[in-house]
């Protein structure tokens, strides 16, 4: 039996009906425009917390506890849930999906977000001893990063994107020649 003063909350999920499901806060607090885990069927599925109420037409004992909560993220603004409430009703298609599909893939994932790895580059010994001169004149943005990693020592990944978007055909053309 759940404990007396659990609270409802009704969660907005990615299913397509045009209905918030009831859930008990399991002891979480969450706020309006919270992200949670729930368990929804065989699965567990992310949602956001629509609204908080005093009473479900279902009796407590067959509602379900949200099984985590991202108290750490602040709650999505109100003024998104009425507009995207206003499109869902507009555009006749679910509100869950609406709500759910603003989110980036990432935070409609179960998982938590995993960041990518990040490098560093720096010269070898055969790039330090190659020089800049043996780099073609034609090939300015490749003799900027050589430069700048012999100015530096090492470059991580968002040094090498502030020098130039396309870094990476420059690093690869000196990685082939066992420069990097």
């Amino acid at each position: 039996m759940p404990p007396a003063d659990s609270r409802i909350l009704k969660v907005a999920l990615d299913v397509p009906l045009d209905t918030l499901f009831d859930y008990l806060d399991g002891g979480f607090e969450v706020a309006v425009g919270q992200r949670v885990i729930v368990s929804f069927g065989p699965r567990k599925q992310v949602g956001i917390v629509a609204a908080i109420v005093d009473t479900s037409e279902f009796t407590p004992e067959k509602l379900k506890p949200i099984l985590k909560a991202f108290t750490d993220e602040p709650p999505l603004n109100a003024e998104l849930f009425r507009l995207l409430k206003f499109c869902a009703d507009y555009y006749q298609y679910p509100f869950g999906q609406a709500l759910l599909s603003v989110l980036p893939v990432r935070l409609r994932q179960t998982e938590p977000a995993q960041a990518r790895k990040q490098f560093a580059y720096c010269l070898t010994e055969a790039g330090h001893a190659a020089g800049v001169e043996t780099i073609p004149a034609r090939s300015a943005l490749q003799r900027r990063v050589y430069t700048a990693l012999l100015e530096l020592g090492e470059l991580g990944e968002s040094a090498l994107a502030e020098l130039s978007a396309t870094w990476r055909k420059a690093i690869q053309a000196m990685t082939e020649m066992g420069w990097v």
